[in-house]
């Protein structure tokens, strides 16, 4: 809870309007839902038992919206 704050704190200082941030969520896949019903590009995790690191990391994942990878297909 402590880094979800100061994660907050930092969106807040240099006011991101392309990044929201939810609370934590036990059940990816309703999470991934809401974003597909809001028609937002993704979600953007992290294991809550993980480090927070700088540089290159595998501990974040992103995964899009099958509405958003269909509207944004090349034809």
């Amino acid at each position: 809870m402590k880094r979800q704050a100061l994660l907050q704190a930092l969106l807040e200082r240099f006011g991101c309007p392309t990044v929201s941030l939810s609370e934590p969520f036990d059940d990816g896949l309703a999470l991934l839902r809401a974003a597909e019903e809001h028609r937002l590009e993704g979600v953007v995790s992290k294991r809550r038992d993980t480090p927070n690191r700088t540089g290159e990391c595998r501990d974040w994942r992103k995964v899009k919206t099958s509405a958003w990878c269909e509207a944004n297909r090349e034809r």
